[in-house]
């Protein structure tokens, strides 16, 4: 009773997929024969897989479960909608509304749960199939079935009770085909503070759990599958995955951008760039497209010398040269669409070409981030513990250590972006920046940003702190061990192996300090230029600095030029002699 809806609507309207009657008939048949196919093929599964003896086994068992699950969540949703299709009243009881929002909470959280079950499953057959039947047994099976759906129906029910103690006393109009939980809440008259906080934490919590899982189980499977030494084992183990893992990256993809889609989208959006001054666009189109050129140059160059000098084929060149290829990626995200700009009248991006930038933004620079933090602690082992360098930083180590930096980046940079795209956007749209940063975007939502902020200002500092205590703390252990080192060129020697990363370091996360860790009232135009420093500016020096001071890599730049000499002299000797013999 007193949590009860005060203001309660006997029914909702929804608005469909479209409202033109000529298109009523054709999407009815559209998703008639897409609903007809969904139950024939799952159907087919869960009878195939209860008939034969041969497929009584976990992975069998998970997958019609699975179908199961998949036939009951097109269910809630598609009878109804193929109802309105031919109906002129397309209304739902607010009983009924509640009903559906509750059972496809609760289909679609076993559906994400059962996807990382089954990466389990895979994970525990590939990487240990000789106890495969004792750990994967009918009691585990059961429990961790139990559990998704348990934890399935106590979070659907959590929301719907938020949802039923708002009070609806406008539009009954819903902006969707179904009753989800964002367009409903959208009609609301009270706050729903509390839902979008609970949507944000447990929410993210209860999809990104199993998400982490999967990428987890992917991750180990991998390293197995890398171990083993047949070609066909190779094939047989990708093979027994790749259905699976397809699966993971529509189901779960899409179960993220339903349950965390914005409400108000706004078509595009006005990057000012770094001077309305029609005078200046020229100019920095020449020397942002200068410092574009080098970078790609330069980094290229560190790549190609390291791949093919083999006595640059330990971990720090390893890790030097995914550092140069993030930083080709992290100034291509910002920089050619900022040349475009430029040059251009109307400097507009689209919404969802502003998030993917964002996004790519963000991955790229936390991989260049942990990649510093990285290469502090091969540093440091070489440094500290020279003699057990080798054994220490092997092939298995430096694999782990990237596949982690390139995980946490993708899910911590998904995170953000998803908070961002649940805001609303009414008023301005002109972002005052050269790109989609996620401050100047945050200063447009009309929405609260509060959710946003913290986030920012807890994962987010963690994400850049962490990193960077680490090589605070690996920097300390080294000056440490410099300063017992006896002989003065033996202290010299250790001090240029270090001063070159130490350089990138401090201009890297100085910047990033300086733009990213205030309250966002406080940012300006300052933080532009801030941006430039690690966005496009590191990214440039690195090749100089990483060289200038580096005879290995010296040595081995001059060999590739000296390659790339002779091998031009060799086509323009040919080329002369087909002219001369014509």
């Amino acid at each position: 009773m007193g949590m009860s809806n005060l203001t309660r609507l006997s029914e909702f309207i929804l608005i469909g997929l479209s409202s033109h009657p000529e298109d009523q008939k054709p999407l009815f048949a559209l998703f008639l024969i897409m609903y007809l196919v969904t139950l024939t093929g799952n159907l087919l599964i869960i009878l195939a897989i209860r008939s034969d003896p041969k497929l009584q086994n976990p992975m069998y068992f998970f997958l019609s479960i699975l179908s199961f699950a998949d036939i009951c969540y097109t269910t809630v949703v598609v009878p109804k909608m193929l109802v309105n299709f031919l109906s002129e009243t397309k209304t739902i009881s607010y009983a009924e509304c509640l009903t559906q929002m509750y059972f496809f909470l609760v289909f679609g959280n076993i559906d994400s749960y059962l996807l990382a079950v089954m990466a389990i499953d895979r994970y525990v057959a590939i990487c240990n199939p000789f106890h495969y039947v004792t750990v994967m047994n009918h009691r585990l099976c059961t429990l961790l079935l139990a559990f998704s759906v348990a934890f399935s129906c106590l979070h659907s029910l959590l929301h719907v009770l938020l949802v039923n103690r708002l009070t609806f006393c406008a539009s009954n109009v819903i902006q969707h085909f179904f009753c989800d939980v964002n367009p409903v809440l959208k009609l609301a008259c009270s706050s729903t503070f509390v839902n979008e906080v609970v949507a944000m934490t447990e929410g993210m919590a209860s999809v990104m759990a199993p998400c982490i899982c999967i990428i987890i189980s992917y991750l180990r499977i991998l390293i197995a599958v890398f171990n083993i030494p047949s070609a066909s084992g190779k094939c047989k183990a990708f093979s027994t995955c790749s259905s699976h893992l397809t699966v993971d990256l529509l189901s779960v993809g899409a179960f993220k951008s339903m349950g965390m889609s914005n409400l108000t989208r706004l078509s595009e959006f006005i990057l000012i760039g770094l001077s309305s001054h029609p005078e200046d666009q020229k100019p920095l189109f020449a020397l942002f497209l200068i410092m574009y050129l080098v970078t790609l140059t330069g980094n290229l160059l560190i790549i190609l010398a390291i791949r093919s000098d083999p006595k640059l084929q330990n971990p720090m060149y390893f890790f030097l040269s995914i550092l140069s290829f993030a930083d080709i990626c992290y100034t291509t995200v910002v920089v050619p669409k900022m040349l475009v700009n430029f040059l251009s009248e109307t400097k507009t991006i689209s919404y969802a070409e502003c998030l993917t930038q964002m996004y790519f933004f963000l991955v790229f620079g936390n991989i260049d981030s942990y990649l510093l933090a990285v290469m502090a602690i091969d540093r440091y082992v070489a440094i500290c513990n020279p003699f057990h360098y080798v054994t220490v930083m092997n092939h298995r180590l430096c694999t782990l250590l990237l596949a982690f930096s390139v995980a946490f980046s993708c899910l911590h940079s998904l995170l953000h972006v998803l908070l961002v795209n649940r805001l609303t956007f009414c008023a301005s749209n002109v972002i005052q920046h050269f790109f989609c940063d996620v401050n100047p975007v945050l200063k447009l939502a009309c929405s609260s940003t509060f959710v946003n902020e913290v986030v920012a200002m807890t994962e987010g500092m963690a994400s850049v702190m962490a990193p960077c205590i680490c090589i605070i703390i690996s920097y300390l252990r080294i000056l440490i061990a410099v300063f017992n080192i006896p002989s003065a060129s033996g202290k010299c020697k250790a001090f240029s192996t270090c001063s070159s990363h130490l350089t990138v370091v401090t201009l890297f996360y100085g910047s990033i300090s300086y733009e990213y860790f205030h309250p966002l009232s406080r940012y300006t135009v300052k933080d532009r230029v801030a941006t430039i420093i690690y966005t496009v500016l590191t990214s440039m020096l690195n090749p100089f600095i990483y060289t200038l001071r580096n005879k290995d890599m010296k040595r081995g730049l001059e060999k590739l030029i000296s390659r790339i000499k002779a091998q031009m002299d060799m086509l323009s000797t040919t080329q002369a002699n087909k002219i001369h013999g014509s």
